[in-house]
């Protein structure tokens, strides 16, 4: 095919083969000529690039890992802190909470704000934010969750306060039935208004107001019961249907205790008036019987279908009766009380009359005036035997005042029958001896558990089996024996400085009844210590040595005593011992010297 140009001449060219040549090869490395070092000088500076973004990432995740650490830290100090304001804030009650909170929410934006000005730069800030501003979300949303509740709780304990105040009212203060009913409605309004700030649904805030309606009717009820317990009975009638089953139970039993209870004893009160009024002379002439009948005609008045009420005004009748006869029964005590301590001495010399009576002081006179004629009597018959002539202390007496001595400190019947003793009508002893057990007397009303160290040593001699059974099963016999027991503890307490031990009681009690020689029994008969008598010409021969010298002479009981004190301390007592007691209370020996005891001893 023809082409384009078009050219005229040939141009195909014969070509010779080139002719065959050796060819030489030989492979020379290029490190021969350098270029080794070409590449390495090439990729140096490669590798000082890397280095240095090397360098560089490792310096930027260092400080991210600072900023983080940084912002961390901040942001759990702050978590911690705002836990502490949401404590506080939470421990607020009601109104006081709703009314906190914008303050709270203040102080917990603050405190955010204050821990991020605290970071070293911004990316710290940044990751600060993050985390901050969730916690302080959460805490505020929290927050407002409680102010919220305190909203709703002071605002249902305002409704509360009202309804409350309304019932106290009525049972605090007289009101009419028109003011309770309008009251009622009063109360009414708020137990609605609670209903629905609680959500309550409609029948529910219904029997919220009945329920509510029916206690102000109680309070109301109570109120008059304590002023008019009958009025109260019949206003209980009109609303009995209008009270829920537990008030009305509740009101019934209050309503039944104060009629029973409050209106019985004000009835009682009215009809015992005069014995309420000491300075009435007449207040005894009516009788219990009189009395008794009057309060039967006022239930039969008051509540005529209710015999429990009869019954309580009836006891209340009697209680008061008795107890102002008590008050009487014990004024009367008193003041024969004075007047017996007036004749044996207490107040001054013996009485022997009214006159003589009237000289002893203004209790003694009182008492005496106060005293009951029938009283004053008997006591006239006294006064008039002692101004005869006191009586010798024998020793009958000695043994009677013993048994005395030794039942104030014996089983309670024993210590009840001693204190109901008229020691001024005891036969047989002197004043002084009546004066002393008068004491005793006394010394036990102060203190009812008598001398409890004889009783406490009388208890371990007879479970020890150092006092005979016919002794203990005697009355008088234990009695005596308890008194001459009582009279040697004491005695070695005064001579000693105390009681003596618990050996020492046993020996003590042993020598108590140790048979002794009687010289008023024929043949040598024997006596227990504790019982054993003195002859009469013993104690006239140691009153005449007195009398010889002028000396005061002691009495009978002091020389008895004195005799068995010496006698006992002679065979039994400890040797060596120094008296450390008052010794001026000891009776004086007999002048000259001399002695009432067998060997010749000499009386103390």
């Amino acid at each position: 095919m023809p082409q384009v140009p078009y050219q005229g001449v040939p141009t195909a060219r014969p070509e010779m083969p080139a002719p065959p040549r050796e060819q030489i090869t030989e492979q020379t490395p290029g490190a021969a000529f350098g270029t080794n070092i070409g590449a390495a000088v090439e990729r140096l500076g490669t590798t000082f690039d890397q280095v240095g973004g090397e360098l560089w990432n490792r310096a930027v995740q260092l400080q991210e890992m600072k900023n983080e650490t940084e912002a961390n830290n901040a942001d759990a100090d702050l978590t911690i802190e705002m836990g502490k304001r949401h404590a506080d804030f939470n421990a607020l009650q009601g109104q006081a909470r709703a009314d906190a909170y914008p303050q709270y929410v203040q102080d917990l934006q603050d405190m955010r704000l204050r821990y991020r000005g605290q970071l070293s730069n911004d990316s710290a800030r940044r990751m600060f934010d993050r985390s901050s501003l969730n916690t302080m979300g959460r805490t505020i949303f929290n927050g407002a969750g409680v102010a919220a509740e305190g909203q709703r709780t002071a605002l249902d304990d305002s409704y509360s306060a009202k309804i409350d105040t309304i019932k106290n009212s009525l049972s605090s203060t007289p009101h009419t039935e028109q003011d309770m009913l309008a009251q009622q409605a009063e109360m009414e309004k708020y137990v609605q208004l609670q209903g629905r700030a609680r959500g309550q649904l409609p029948d529910k805030i219904a029997d919220e107001v009945f329920k509510h309606k029916s206690d102000t009717i109680v309070h109301w009820l109570k109120g008059v019961a304590d002023e008019q317990p009958f009025t109260a009975e019949d206003k209980y009638g009109t609303y009995a249907g209008k009270l829920t089953i537990a008030d009305d139970e509740r009101i019934k039993t209050y309503i039944r205790n104060k009629t029973h209870t409050v209106a019985a004893q004000q009835e009682a009160n009215n009809i015992n008036q005069d014995l309420l009024k000491a300075e009435d002379p007449n207040r005894y002439e009516r009788g219990i019987g009189e009395r008794r009948a009057e309060g039967r005609e006022v239930a039969q008045r008051l509540a005529p279908n209710d015999p429990e009420f009869a019954q309580r005004l009836d006891t209340a009748i009697t209680l008061g009766w008795n107890r102002s006869n008590q008050e009487r029964r014990d004024t009367n005590y008193k003041n024969e009380y004075i007047v017996r301590a007036a004749i044996l001495g207490a107040y001054g010399p013996t009485p022997h009359n009214d006159a003589d009576m009237y000289t002893l002081g203004p209790k003694a006179k009182a008492a005496w005036d106060n005293l009951p004629d029938d009283m004053k009597d008997h006591y006239r018959g006294v006064m008039a035997s002692k101004a005869a002539g006191d009586q010798r202390l024998t020793h009958d007496g000695l043994v009677t005042f013993q048994k005395y001595l030794g039942m104030a400190s014996g089983t309670p019947d024993e210590q009840n029958e001693f204190l109901n003793l008229d020691t001024t009508e005891i036969k047989g002893l002197p004043t002084s001896k009546q004066l002393e057990l008068f004491r005793v007397q006394e010394k036990i009303k102060a203190n009812p558990m008598g001398n409890e160290n004889t009783s406490r040593v009388m208890a371990r001699v007879v479970a020890a089996g150092y006092v005979p059974a016919d002794i203990v099963n005697d009355k008088d016999s234990r009695n005596q024996f308890r008194g001459a027991l009582e009279g040697q503890l004491e005695d070695w307490k005064y001579q000693y400085g105390k009681y003596p031990d618990r050996d020492q009681e046993r020996k003590i009690a042993a020598a108590l009844i140790q048979e002794q020689h009687d010289p008023s029994k024929w043949f040598g008969r024997t006596t227990p210590m504790f019982q054993l008598p003195i002859p009469q010409d013993q104690l006239d021969a140691v009153k005449e040595q007195y009398k010889s010298k002028g000396l005061p002479v002691p009495s009978d009981e002091a020389i008895r005593m004195e005799h068995n004190r010496q006698l006992f301390q002679e065979q039994y007592g400890p040797k060596g011992k120094t008296p450390i007691g008052p010794a001026q209370t000891k009776p004086k020996g007999p002048p000259g010297g001399g002695s009432i005891l067998p060997h010749g001893e000499e009386f103390m």
